[in-house]
């Protein structure tokens, strides 16, 4: 059936994309890497491209839920943009929240992974994981790949301190590790 088919063709999909089925509001969520804006270029006169966090029915007609990118400089009148990935998204059991990996923290605008939260619209975005400092080096831990335990109260994610990589779990309610 189309559910089937679905799920066939998401197999298919290269690595540059990633997608969970949510369950009964029958969207499928997944992430994109596109080029920014009109036509930004960085230095090499290259494309900019970001990967965003999109959510579609199964008979199309994608959503864009998270759009972020940030001007790191400004010569003239030519603004530089860099991306902010959003990827690996994961749907909660019961389907009103996606957990997902972000590649920049705005507090300190350190370019490590950390985990995010977010309903499914797209709004209501919280921060889960925060680098520590000197975890990993003087850049901090990475952590990438969130999946959710069947009742929902906790993510389970892989952190990578460039020299173990290991599976931590963190609870919801507390942030607890």
């Amino acid at each position: 059936t189309a559910l089937a088919i679905a799920a066939v063709s998401l197999a298919m999909v290269p690595t540059a994309s990633a997608a969970a089925f949510p369950g009964d509001n029958g969207l499928v969520v997944f992430s994109s890497n596109r080029i920014v804006g009109d036509e930004p270029v960085d230095e090499a006169d290259e494309p900019i491209t970001d990967f965003e966090i999109y959510s579609a029915p199964l008979d199309g007609g994608a959503t864009q839920l998270t759009n972020n990118t940030v001007s790191i400089s400004t010569e003239g009148e030519v603004e530089t943009l860099a991306p902010i990935d959003d990827l690996w998204p994961a749907v909660s059991p019961d389907g009103s929240r996606i957990a997902f990996t972000r590649n920049y923290d705005p507090e300190d605008g350190s370019t490590d992974p950390d985990i995010y939260t977010m309903a499914m619209d797209g709004s209501d975005e919280r921060q889960v994981t925060k680098n520590v400092p000197g975890m990993g080096g003087a850049m901090g831990a990475a952590e990438y790949e969130p999946a959710w335990s069947p009742d929902g109260t906790k993510l389970a994610f892989r952190r990578d301190d460039g020299i173990n990589a290991n599976i931590w779990m963190v609870e919801l309610a507390t942030g607890q590790e």
